[in-house]
C-alpha cells in the first residue's frame, strides 16, 4: 500500500514538474502577439417564415385552417414534407393529451428560398385571413463552408501583419506556437464567435407592389496567433 502512494506521489510531483518546464519554455520564447480580422458578407438564401393559426381568430375548427393552410402553400409551390415544420409541436401534444388544456393554436416554421415566393406566401395567407406571419430568422445552405472561409482570411491576415511587424525590427516570424479564436461580444443564434446580422426591409415600386429586400448577412472573425520570432 505504501509503495502504490509513493509511486502516485511521484507521479504527481513528475506531473506538476513537467507542467511548469512547458510553461517557462513558452515564456522564455521569443515571440509576436497579433490578431487577424476577416468578413465576408453573403445574401441569405434560407428565409424562415413563421405563421400562427388560431381558432379564436377564423371561428373555425384548427384543423379546417391548418388543411386551408397546407392547400394554399402546396398550391403555392411549397414542398410540405420537406419545407414547413410544425414549432413546438412536443408540448402541444403533451397538453392534448392530458386533457389539461385545448390547443387552440398551432406555430409554423415554412423555409423560403427567395424574397419572390415569401411574398407569394405572405398575398396567399392573407387571402385565408391568416395575419399571425413573420419572418423569424434568415440564413445560408452553406454558412459552415463561409465560416471556414472567413477564419482562414483572419489567420492569413495575422500572419501578414506579423510579417510586416517583424520586418521593422530586422526578425522574422517563424512558426506558429499559440491560436486562438476570439468570440465576438454581441451573441447571436449561428455561432459564438462569428458575427452574423441579418435583416430585411420592404419597399414599394411605382406600381404599388411590396418588394422585399434584405440585408446581406455578415460574417466576422477575430483570430490571435502568437509567432516565433527569428
Amino acid at each position: 500500500m505504501k509503495t502504490i502512494t509513493s509511486i502516485g506521489i511521484f507521479l504527481l510531483i513528475a506531473t506538476i514538474s513537467f507542467t511548469q518546464s512547458l510553461e517557462k519554455n513558452f515564456i522564455d520564447e521569443n515571440y509576436i502577439q497579433v490578431t487577424g480580422s476577416a468578413e465576408l458578407e453573403i445574401a441569405p438564401d434560407e428565409i424562415y417564415v413563421k405563421v400562427v393559426i388560431n381558432e379564436k381568430d377564423s371561428r373555425v375548427p384548427l384543423e379546417d385552417v391548418e388543411s386551408e393552410l397546407f392547400d394554399k402553400l402546396k398550391e403555392i409551390g411549397i414542398d410540405i414534407d420537406k419545407d414547413v415544420a410544425i414549432l413546438d409541436a412536443v408540448n402541444n401534444l403533451k397538453r392534448y393529451l392530458l386533457r389539461l388544456s385545448v390547443v387552440s393554436n398551432r406555430e409554423y416554421q415554412i423555409l423560403v428560398k427567395d424574397a419572390e415566393m415569401l411574398m407569394k406566401i405572405f398575398r396567399g395567407l392573407e387571402d385565408l385571413n391568416i395575419s399571425r406571419v413573420s419572418i423569424d430568422r434568415l440564413d445560408h445552405s452553406q454558412m459552415e463552408k463561409f465560416r471556414g472561409e472567413v477564419k482562414i482570411s483572419a489567420i492569413k491576415a495575422a500572419k501578414e501583419k506579423a510579417q510586416l511587424l517583424a520586418e521593422a525590427i530586422d526578425q522574422s516570424i517563424g512558426k506558429a506556437i499559440h491560436v486562438e479564436e476570439i468570440e465576438n461580444d454581441c451573441p447571436n443564434r449561428y455561432s459564438n464567435s462569428a458575427n452574423i446580422i441579418g435583416a430585411s426591409s420592404i419597399r414599394y415600386e411605382k406600381k404599388g407592389l411590396p418588394q422585399v429586400e434584405f440585408e446581406r448577412i455578415k460574417i466576422q472573425y477575430k483570430i490571435m496567433v502568437k509567432f516565433k520570432l527569428e
